[in-house]
């Protein structure tokens, strides 16, 4: 008798539970999140989004298990949806989906990032732009590959505000939530391409000296957290611009541990220092979002197991809603 197939990654279908929260009226100028969004199902086929903000969940402790971090992330798409769910509606014209959560069954990491990387595929091959809420930061190799994959031909690079490189080669259990751009930089030379990548906000602290020597061998691009400040704007939205152009297409993706502990304690690895949601933060935010470049936004390493006050979902709830406004409206 043939032995039944294990399954290895599990997908769910959006539910309106996940989106609840306060009712003002529903009229345009009262809505609210959880009134606005529209749910969509990976299972069927997709409609045109038309260039959407469109919000897909990855469930995964696997990574951050496998870098010997603290576990909870896989929690973070639902709390971060009911992070989201109240927030106001500014423009009632641009429109929201739902599109679901991809679930890392057991120690099935690299199945889950290949069902990631399918489902960014579909949701940019039907014109709408992915959101990611993690999860680990295992996020960001099944972005980039269903990115690489859809703009085949293009040149495709990634800004990564973090604390840590996360260049780590994998280990005896394999790839991790630390080892995403030496994945990236291993698909990128087997395929002749350039490695086009840059850091913002890395921390001496958080990053041997052997990843700083790979970074610079790799010629990784970087902003140390300790330059990130308003007296160094201007230089910083230089070295953005030029690696802008550089590219055709870029993934951009905000590893919540790069803000300091006291605003975001609620990560997988937090930073007793780091950057700050400021002017300095918002200004390189807003020329990203104004570059049509720049095709998917990806939220990593929330823990809802290390919350306080909700402070690091409602972080990440701003830092969405902000980038919806400026980018969309």
């Amino acid at each position: 008798m043939k032995e039944k197939s294990k399954r290895t990654t599990s997908y769910e279908s959006p539910e309106q539970d996940w989106w609840q929260g306060r009712n003002d009226g529903d009229q345009p100028d009262q809505l609210r999140w959880w009134q606005h969004i529209q749910l969509r199902s990976l299972a069927e086929d997709l409609p045109d989004f038309r260039d959407a903000p469109v919000i897909v969940g990855f469930a995964c402790d696997e990574g951050v298990a496998r870098n010997k971090g603290r576990i909870g992330s896989a929690e973070g798409p639902l709390y971060l949806r009911k992070a989201l769910s109240d927030l106001p509606i500014r423009n009632a014209a641009v429109s929201l989906f739902d599109v679901g959560t991809i679930h890392c069954v057991d120690t099935y990491l690299e199945e889950a990032q290949a069902k990631l990387s399918e489902a960014i595929q579909e949701i940019l091959k039907s014109n709408g732009f992915p959101i990611l809420l993690g999860g680990g930061h295992e996020t960001l190799y099944g972005n980039y590959a269903g990115t690489a994959k859809h703009f085949e031909k293009k040149k495709v690079g990634i800004i990564n505000f973090d604390a840590h490189f996360d260049i780590r080669k994998p280990g005896s259990s394999g790839i991790s939530s630390g080892t995403g751009f030496y994945q990236v930089a291993a698909d990128s030379q087997n395929e002749g391409k350039d490695f086009l990548y840059l850091a913002i906000g890395i921390q001496h602290s958080g990053n041997t000296t052997e990843l700083f020597k790979r970074a610079d061998a790799l010629k990784a691009e970087y902003v140390l957290d300790q330059d990130f400040h308003s007296l160094n704007l201007e230089k910083m939205k230089e070295q953005v611009q030029r690696f802008l152009a550089k590219t055709d297409v870029v993934c951009l993706a905000v590893d919540l541990d790069v803000f300091s502990a006291s605003i975001a304690p609620g990560v997988s690895a937090p930073s007793a220092v780091g950057i700050f949601y400021d002017y300095t933060f918002r200004e390189i935010m807003k020329l990203l979002a104004a570059n049509e470049k720049v095709v998917s936004l990806d939220i990593a390493e929330y823990n809802p197991r290390y919350y306080i006050d909700s402070r690091t979902a409602k972080l990440a709830a701003e830092l969405i809603f902000d980038w919806i406004n400026w980018k969309f409206n």
